[in-house]
């Protein structure tokens, strides 16, 4: 026996020739175990892989024999055997299954005897490769394959799988009492091969069609009396439908079933349908419509087949779906619900008021609910506008009110200035007393004026209310319109000693009514001064931007309290406020103002403070 660490022949052969040492490298990058034993079962030879399936570097393995890494039993067969191979020179190919450190392993051994020179054996050469994985494949495929045919033996359901030319390859074996056919007769045999007929021919068309698309399809056939449901599917190998397969079930009794349903169904679906409200028949939980009638489609927009299996909640059928859950709530407690006001929505997202009720039923063996819904949009509708019609009524009581609280009030005062200084007047003049007739003339006219400019405001106010004011708008220019206004009240201007001052350019052309525009104007500057002392100045500006006209009418007068503002331009708010030559004020003309500015979509508003005066703004679309 050799010694570790000895060269053999093989060695020097190995270390003189560079082929064998190429050799050498090429069986130790093979990725397979390969040893090489001597007659004695010493390892001339072992590659890392055998090394390591041994638990050994391989510098341990060379050198000692079988024996030290193998049963003594299988070592000493291992030993006949190479000496069998090398007396007749030839190879053998076997499995062989024992431990190693790694666990125990299977493995296909390929044996090789090397020979000198003159032909004679000298070691065997064993090249093995762990098969241990492919047999426990091999053998879970063996036991899939057993179970699978027991599966097609007893299976229930009829399967079926068919090649590229749909024959058939494999068949559960109920096929035999479906088609009355033993198995071996049936396969490798198309359906008209085996029943010639247009039934038959149109079954193979279909077939060929599910290969040719890649679709998987589900039929309903009738066949030797019997109806069959079938999913036909391709199966797909390398990418490519290869294989066809598919599963049938007998529905014969299905449809026995449904015929003598028929008649039942035809008499409920006519009632159904002829229910006036909007009736449905869904699970009490999800609310997954099993059935509607035609009013509810009629009604809401939608085709039966579009409600059918969805949840009210998917079509947005319920305006509140938290208030469907507080009626389901109250079914599951009594069993029925009566006359329960609830928003739905059609397809077309109208809003739609109904009167819900419902009750609990048992179809099919399982609880359902049985809604019907009455519309009474139109009903609700006409009580909405009897409510509408009665704030207006009080809305216009409270107008009235206000508009005859002005005439009685605020009209009154300026005629009584009249009255009593044309009486006065009178007298002095028979008396020939012309002391101060002047003043009282003054006082006269201005009254006559405020008097004049009252009732115009009412005049104006009142026609727009009973909507007998027309919109007429036209291209005006706005500088001209100002400029007329300051003419009309520079005589009120004057007395005060008040300047009426502009910040316009040259041209500012916009599109609006022409009178409503002048009232609007001639009220704010009148404004203006009436608030504004002795030696003010009231200015009048324009900024043109993009897609309005802004217009300020500013003073450096009184101003007002935010209590003040809030109180302007509502006809329910009473503001009755002196000038500073105790002109009065009633607030309508602000009122008209803004309406004429909300009738051309513009909008006013005021920004103003006590002893600094007031800024008015307001805006008309270009």
């Amino acid at each position: 026996m050799m010694k570790k660490g000895e060269k053999t022949g093989i060695d020097e052969a190995f270390a003189s020739s560079r082929l064998v040492l190429d050799y050498k490298a090429l069986i130790e990058n093979a990725g397979i175990s390969i040893v090489i034993t001597d007659l004695d079962g010493q390892y001339i030879f072992a590659n890392s892989i055998a090394a390591g399936l041994l638990g050994c570097d391989v510098q341990d393995v060379v050198g000692k024999t079988v024996s030290d890494f193998l049963p003594p039993e299988v070592a000493r067969k291992y030993l006949v055997r190479n000496r069998q191979l090398i007396q007749s020179g030839k190879g053998r190919v076997y499995e062989v299954s024992f431990g190693l450190p790694s666990g125990t392993k299977t493995f296909q051994i390929t044996d090789q005897v090397l020979k000198d020179d003159q032909g004679n054996g000298f070691a065997i050469q064993s090249s093995g490769v762990d098969i241990t994985e492919r047999k426990q494949i091999k053998k879970v495929i063996r036991r899939n394959n057993e179970i699978f045919n027991q599966f097609l033996e007893y299976s229930p359901i009829y399967i079926f799988f068919k090649d590229e030319n749909v024959r058939s390859m494999r068949l559960s074996r109920n096929y035999e009492k479906m088609l009355g056919r033993p198995l071996d007769e049936i396969l490798g045999k198309t359906m008209d091969e085996l029943f010639p007929s247009d039934l038959a021919k149109s079954m193979v068309a279909c077939d060929l069609e599910i290969l040719r698309s890649g679709r998987k399809v589900e039929v309903e056939e009738e066949f030797n009396g019997r109806y069959y449901s079938t999913l036909k599917f391709p199966i797909r190998i390398e990418g490519k439908p290869m294989v066809l397969a598919g599963f049938t079930i007998d529905i014969t009794d299905r449809k026995l079933a449904e015929r003598a349903l028929q008649s039942s169904e035809e008499k409920f679906r006519k009632s159904f349908n002829s229910h006036p409200g909007l009736v449905g028949i869904s699970t009490v939980d999800e609310g997954r419509y099993l059935d509607v009638n035609k009013n509810f489609c009629d009604h809401l927009g939608w085709k039966r087949e579009e409600v059918i299996g969805r949840t009210s909640k998917e079509l947005g059928i319920f305006i509140d779906f938290a208030q469907r859950e507080e009626m389901i709530a109250e079914i599951r407690r009594s069993g029925s619900i009566l006359n329960y006001d609830v928003k739905i929505r059609t397809k077309t997202g109208e809003v739609r008021i109904g009167l819900f009720s419902a009750e609990t039923i048992e179809m099919d063996g399982k609880k359902c609910l049985l809604a019907q819904i009455y519309d009474i949009t139109e009903r609700r509708q006409a009580e909405e506008e009897l409510k509408e019609s009665e704030a207006r009524l009080r809305e216009l009581n409270a107008t009235k009110d206000k508009f005859f609280s002005i005439i009685a009030h605020d009209l009154k005062s300026p005629f009584n200035s009249i009255i009593g200084f044309s009486n006065l007047l009178t007298r002095q003049i028979q008396e020939k007393d012309y002391n101060g007739i002047g003043k009282y003339a003054t006082i006269i006219q201005n009254s006559s004026q405020n008097a004049m400019n009252l009732l115009l405001n009412l005049l104006e106010w009142s026609r727009s209310q009973v909507g007998k004011m027309e919109f007429y708008p036209q291209h005006l220019e706005m500088v001209s319109l100002i400029d007329d206004a300051i003419r009309l009240l520079e005589d009120s201007a004057a007395q005060k000693l008040i300047t009426i001052g502009t910040e316009l350019p040259p041209v500012l052309c916009i599109y609006a009514d022409k009178a409503m525009i002048a009232a609007i104007l001639r009220n704010l500057i009148s404004n203006a001064i009436k608030f504004t002392c002795e030696g003010g100045e009231v200015v009048i500006s324009a900024k043109q931007k993009t897609d309005e006209l802004q217009i300020t009418v500013s003073d450096n007068g009184v101003g007002m309290s935010r209590d003040a503002i809030e109180k302007l331009f509502r006809i329910d708010q009473n503001l009755t406020t002196l000038g500073t030559s105790k002109e009065k004020g009633t607030g309508l003309g602000l009122i008209l103002c803004k309406e004429f500015i909300e009738k051309h979509g513009g909008k006013i508003w005021v920004d103003s403070e006590e002893g600094k005066g007031s800024r008015f703004y307001f805006t008309i679309p270009t």
